[in-house]
């Protein structure tokens, strides 16, 4: 039976919106998801479809709930103020412009007096269509959450009553068969060794006891040590104290591994993850109920530009335990690069590097697929066609793995993440993990030498934010991935000036083909093993590899929502009920550019202006990503771009016609993408 954390049926988040606010954004929620007249010639699920709004479907609350906990304070407050003008006529002036005037006395209105069509033509031309980028990101904010709050919703029973309509199954039904035939429950390989630390501490404290760490009495040396920060508050007069040879911050593709070396070699080992554990059995495979729990920001992080909406894992295992399983060795010339450019002898061919890449390999079982799905066909189908290479994508998993939903976790541990691979090593040999806790602060103090600072644990926060956990160690390793370990560092009040810079998302490009249903096959395009081929055709490896590679991507209605644009609610519904029939092809980019990620009033900020030439590379692969599609046997193919560009594809179209529209889409560029069309995977950050 899946957890109730990632179970549907609850409200997700309450919210502090007022009446004016929530009439208003049901207002738009239903410009966004409209009733509409479903096409006659369409099954009963289909009329159902068109005919549900988002205020018949109840989403108004949940969406509310959504902005109020996924928003900074000055995010949350701006869409407020939104909300709030256009709950007044006036204000609704002020946003929309003429166009909002009534012909008849008292000539303003207020947004929610504005009838459908007319609010339909408001929101497009004077928000998403605006010179002006305020107006472009509300639109796109407002779109985001009342696009995924109706597609992800669902009730007590994990159903959405818009799925059927758009040829979507839910959850695995593979995996619920399984469950239901079962005898015994799954295996939760990291049993009696994960302690969730959101609880009183004096349960954690007796829990670290029994699994043998001595538990200190008097923290105030490490107490003091914390304090030598700048501006750090104590937030409990009684803080829990833990000594162990080494703590470990994350439990991911980096820290699990460390983990699990370190217990194996012997030593009493700790390992800090702020997320939760969810063993096989926990896993409700519902998109919305996972990316909450198990993905940083909830599966809703952007950049400030609102460039990239970035995919990462935080819950035990991180990012291996909801990427794609696409395993691939770091490549030669990445190595020559490092090696020869600047002087790292390791990455040399014989060196450590290479024998421990040969290790991980092994013990994660990594192997070339067997079976392809439907998407990953077409991927190869289509640059045969071309001449374009094509190969196959080596996967993490112990025998072919065919499973469409690993991205929300592997019911049946076949995937090699590292909560069912290194960190059963290290709960093997003593280690305990503990979840729910948010490390504040490496502690250090002067080395005997006296001219540089040695590591001698970990300050953390637990009980839900409210108590303190010191660790004393040995040794301290920070691994929390590229998104925390440099704000962890920022926090212990290093001064390299590097940390916090340098940071390289792949921005990804995707576009799309529509492949109508052929009376032969009833394949999805969500279903199967996600990321079963590749093609470097435009990655440019005689450049230093700043190219694109040409993948396939997991994507189920909450995702393809977000990605899908908005140009009117006849043609959105029309665009979702495609969706089980839509292939995607993604250009991923090694990026020249790179942006920094940085601590402050509101927490952790992450920039990342898309550098000229990165661009260009996504330009490049977006079209090639399109030819692909084509010469596959799309009947038609589009980007992702806010205006909507699609080119329907019949024997009577010309390879003139075809030109125009991959001009057209070049002219674009990716500078008014949706925002989550080129989004930072996690699963693909190595290839």
């Amino acid at each position: 039976m899946a957890s109730s954390e990632l179970a549907g049926g609850k409200i997700a988040y309450t919210h502090s919106f007022s009446d004016a606010h929530m009439r208003t954004l049901e207002a738009l929620m239903d410009t966004f998801i409209p009733s509409i007249p479903a096409p006659l010639s369409l099954d009963a699920n289909g009329q159902v479809f068109y005919e549900l709004s988002a205020s018949k479907a109840g989403v108004t609350s949940y969406a509310a709930g959504l902005i109020q906990q996924k928003l900074k304070p000055d995010a949350l407050r701006t869409v407020k103020v939104v909300l709030w003008l256009l709950s007044t006529r006036i204000g609704t002036y002020l946003m929309c412009g003429h166009d909002s005037f009534s012909g008849k006395a008292p000539f303003l209105r207020s947004f929610s007096e504005i009838p459908f069509p007319e609010r339909e033509k408001l929101i497009l031309s004077a928000w998403s269509h605006s010179p002006y980028l305020f107006f472009k990101v509300v639109f796109d904010a407002l779109k985001i959450f009342a696009a995924y709050s109706f597609y992800t919703k669902v009730d007590g029973y994990g159903h959405n009553p818009a799925w059927k309509g758009i040829g979507y199954c839910g959850p695995d039904p593979a995996a619920l068969e399984h469950r239901k035939k079962a005898e015994k429950a799954a295996s939760r390989p990291l049993e009696g060794r994960v302690f969730d630390a959101s609880g009183p501490k004096e349960g954690l404290s007796l829990q670290l006891k029994e699994a043998g760490f001595e538990v200190l009495e008097d923290v105030a040396q490490l107490a003091s040590l914390w304090k030598q920060g700048k501006g750090i508050q104590d937030k409990a007069k009684s803080p829990l104290g833990v000594k162990c040879d080494a703590v470990v911050v994350g439990s991911g593709s980096g820290g699990g591994v460390a983990a699990g070396v370190l217990a194996k070699a012997g030593y009493k080992v700790l390992v800090l993850e702020k997320g939760k554990y969810f063993a096989r059995d926990d896993l409700s495979l519902l998109e919305g109920p996972t990316f909450d729990k198990m993905y940083e920001g909830g599966g809703i992080l952007p950049t400030a530009e609102s460039n990239v909406l970035i995919l990462a894992g935080a819950t035990v295992g991180g990012g291996s335990a909801i990427n794609w399983s696409a395993s691939f060795k770091t490549p030669p010339h990445v190595l020559e690069e490092w090696e020869h450019d600047e002087g790292l002898t390791m990455f040399g061919k014989g060196g450590q590097y290479e024998a421990a890449m040969e290790a991980v390999l092994s013990r994660l079982a990594v192997h070339d697929p067997g079976e392809e799905n439907w998407q990953n066909r077409l991927l190869r189908k289509g640059c045969e066609r071309l001449g374009f290479h094509i190969a196959h994508a080596p996967r993490n998993t112990v025998e072919d793995h065919a499973c469409g939903w690993c991205g929300f976790g592997c019911w049946n541990g076949k995937k090699q993440a590292t909560s069912e691979t290194w960190l059963v090593d290290a709960a093997a040999n003593g280690a305990a993990i503990l979840t729910s806790v948010s490390a504040e602060a490496v502690l250090s103090r002067n080395s005997n030498e006296g001219k540089k600072r040695q590591a001698v644990g970990i300050v953390a926060s637990i009980g839900n934010g409210e108590e303190l956990l010191f660790i004393e160690s040995c040794v301290t390793v920070v691994s929390c991935g590229s998104l925390n370990t440099p704000v962890l560092l920022q926090r212990s009040h290093l001064d390299n000036p590097h940390i916090g810079k340098h940071l390289h998302l792949h921005p990804v490009q995707m576009m799309w083909g529509y492949f109508p249903p052929d009376g032969a096959s009833d394949e999805v395009a969500y279903e199967g093993g996600i990321i079963t081929s590749v093609s470097r055709e435009v990655a440019n490896l005689h450049r230093g590899g700043h190219g694109c590679i040409l993948q396939c991507p997991s994507v189920h209605p909450g995702v393809y929502s977000v990605l899908t644009p908005w140009v009117s609610g006849n043609d959105f519904k029309d665009r979702m009920r495609h969706f089980s029939r839509t292939a995607h092809v993604f250009a991923l980019a090694r990026d020249r550019g790179s942006g920094s990620i940085g601590w402050g009033k509101y927490g952790r900020s992450i920039s990342y202006p898309l550098d000229p030439r990165d661009n260009q590379s996504l330009v490049d692969g977006g079209e090639a990503a399109i030819r692909v599609l084509i010469a596959a046997g799309a009947s038609e193919v589009g980007s992702h771009h806010r205006y909507g560009d699609c080119l329907s594809i019949t024997k009577e179209t010309t390879p003139a016609q075809v030109e125009e529209f991959l001009q057209r889409v070049r002219s674009r560029g990716v500078e008014n993408l949706d925002p989550n069309a080129h989004a930072a995977v996690q699963s693909l950050k190595q290839w």
